[in-house]
């Protein structure tokens, strides 16, 4: 039996500049960060003064207030991506087999808006004033299961929960349902709405959240000036179909999936990710597309801002270079979208895609800043890209490799 192959239809986007992938990428292109002033009482608590913030959404055009009501901000942002990927993939739902149609959202946090609401009632008001809705509205898997509910998707369904690599897992494991022929369509990403002043004072008191306002830019990875990461919310969700599905309905298509990777791994005496950990990854993922490493033309990398994890990420990529004697582009774009946590590698996953779709690479390096490795762009490029590499790495260990190809109406 032929393997199946699998592509990409639909691409939907929730992020601090609205509802639309298009305004996330103008931004990128532009250079204009994400990133907004926290609101006073927050930034008083957290002495953190910048995140990527969804501000209020019209919502209506998605779904009722009253349902907005039962749904945490990470489940609404996914349903909204959602619904713009099935949009824009074109998919008649009354057309499919809803038995043949799953749904993969990961997410780090889940319903933390929802629980830190409902702590302060609790510690404020006493138990009986916790909401009835407290528990369905704050579990992790409510996105995938709202989703499901929603778009009547009756096929393989399942939440990863693994750190910043929760959505490029989803997007892996749902390429592997259509692989083994366990679904013709999924709904997959990730989600999460983690900008709550617990979440913020515990990663501060980590030194992992960049609180240094460097003209207008407090985030930069792979640079000497990198001082830890800013926090975004959001969620990215992508439509895949197997290709005979696609070419069956006469679907545009995006662009081909043809290699996944996982990995984890951490040194045991720093209890850090490790570069064997990462290399791994890479290497599984190009395994799984049967691809040699020279064939991959621009790597979008984690890079979160994070010093010890990206010069780690950094070696690793050397390693992989000096083993098969290949150069490429290499970028990560925190500095302008921040860390979108359990969305990161789904929100990147989109980004990547998008380079195949416009044959544009963007920095993430800025003139202003020195960065730690000529390997690291330094201004955009235009080229033609058949092959891009997207790596998502968690503080944890866990490590996601995914292969984008460019997809050609010949084939």
């Amino acid at each position: 039996m032929d393997k199946k192959r699998v592509v990409v239809t639909g691409m939907g986007m929730v992020s601090p500049c609205g509802d639309s992938v298009e305004k996330v990428w103008d931004k990128i292109i532009n250079g204009d960060h994400l990133f907004s002033k926290l609101d006073s009482k927050r930034a008083k608590e957290t002495s953190i003064s910048l995140a990527g913030e969804i501000p209020e959404l019209n919502t209506e055009e998605y779904f009722s207030k009253r349902e907005a009501r039962k749904m945490d901000k990470f489940v609404q942002y996914a349903m909204i991506a959602s619904t713009q990927a099935i949009k824009d993939a074109k998919l008649n739902l009354d057309s499919i087999d809803n038995h043949r149609f799953g749904v993969i959202i990961g997410s780090q946090f889940g319903g933390v808006h929802t629980w830190e609401e409902q702590m302060h009632l609790l510690y404020d008001r006493g138990p009986k004033k916790v909401s009835p809705f407290f528990i369905p509205m704050m579990i992790v898997n409510m996105a995938t299961g709202q989703v499901s509910m929603n778009f009547g998707a009756k096929g393989p369904n399942n939440t990863p929960v693994t750190g910043m690599c929760s959505g490029s897992n989803a997007i892996g494991d749902a390429y592997n349902q259509i692989l083994n022929n366990s679904a013709d369509i999924m709904l997959c990403g990730g989600s999460d709405a983690a900008i709550s002043s617990p979440l913020l004072g515990g990663y501060m008191s980590q030194g992992l959240v960049s609180n240094k306002e460097n003209g207008n830019y407090i985030c930069q990875p792979f640079t000497e000036e990198s001082s830890g990461f800013v926090m975004s919310e959001g969620s990215g969700v992508l439509l895949l179909e197997s290709l005979d599905h696609a070419k069956e309905r006469n679907a545009d298509i995006y662009c081909e999936i043809v290699g996944y990777g996982s990995s984890i791994g951490l040194d045991k005496e720093s209890a850090t990710p490790s570069v064997k950990g990462m290399v791994t990854s890479v290497e599984s993922a190009l395994m799984d597309a049967q691809l040699d490493f020279k064939s991959i033309q621009y790597i979008n990398a984690s890079g979160i801002g994070v010093a010890s994890l990206d010069s780690r990420e950094l070696d690793s990529l050397k390693s992989l270079l000096e083993k098969y004697e290949h150069d490429l582009h290499i970028s990560s774009l925190k500095s302008v979208i921040g860390n979108f946590m359990g969305a990161s590698g789904a929100i990147d996953s989109i980004i990547s895609i998008n380079t195949l779709h416009h044959d544009l690479i963007p920095c993430d390096v800025y003139p202003s800043y020195e960065s730690i490795d000529s390997l690291i762009l330094d201004q955009e490029i235009s080229e033609s890209l058949e092959y891009v590499l997207n790596n998502t790495i968690d503080l944890s260990g866990f490590n996601t490799s995914l292969i984008f190809k460019r997809w050609r109406d010949n084939e």
